[in-house]
């Protein structure tokens, strides 16, 4: 278990990480045995680059989503979803939560 330093600016959690944890994050990220282990390592280095970002995953383990270097607002989400909605083609229903990192 490796256990990473964070900052917190302007609301932005900033992720500090050593050479050798990005080196090992990156190496994670390629080769994760699981999917979902390797989003969270992608996530994990880009929250230290000081992006947000939200992301929806479906039945099938598959990522999409979006991120932006300003805070995520309502109106940015919904955007997101409307644009999701055109392509749906089965009744679906959406979980939010506030969590920082899954």
């Amino acid at each position: 278990m490796r256990i990473i330093k964070h900052t917190v600016i302007a609301k932005i959690k900033v992720i500090q990480l050593t050479d050798a944890e990005r080196l090992q994050l990156e190496d994670d990220f390629r080769n994760g045995k699981s999917h979902a282990y390797r989003m969270r390592c992608l996530v994990i280095l880009l929250k230290s680059k000081g992006l947000n970002i939200f992301g929806m995953v479906d039945r099938n383990n598959l990522h999409d989503g979006f991120s932006t270097n300003e805070s995520i607002t309502a109106d940015k989400v919904t955007d997101f979803l409307d644009r999701l909605s055109l392509r749906i083609k089965k009744k679906t229903f959406v979980v939010l939560d506030n969590a920082s990192v899954h």
